[in-house]
């Protein structure tokens, strides 16, 4: 069951809610939610958000896709929101992140 939970937050690049995961599994979202707690030591929201987290990493680092694209991709409500979102988990800026990356690899 839980690579069934995984799985779904994955394939829907973290941007899944537990009532979605309820409906797609078939069991109790707070069930599921305990289930992940238990394996990972992550919430549903948190796996899901580093599961964003990782995907924009990614995509910044592997694809020359505009900020907005990117946000699209991986279904951000606005480039805005993505901006806020991925400061705050990383302290950067996701342009700073892609060109300290790409600097880095260019060593």
């Amino acid at each position: 069951m839980i690579n069934r939970v995984i799985y779904q937050i994955e394939h829907h690049y973290g941007n899944i809610t537990r009532q979605k995961l309820e409906q797609a599994l078939y069991y109790n979202a707070e069930y599921l939610n305990r289930l992940l707690k238990r394996q990972t030591g992550k919430t549903i929201s948190n796996y899901a958000q580093l599961i964003r987290l990782k995907n924009a990493k990614n995509l910044l680092t592997t694809t020359d896709l505009t900020i907005q694209l990117i946000a699209e991709k991986l279904e951000f409500r606005n480039e805005t929101y993505f901006y806020q979102f991925f400061k705050k988990q990383t302290q950067s800026s996701p342009n700073k992140y892609r060109k300290n990356k790409k600097q880095t690899l260019d060593l």
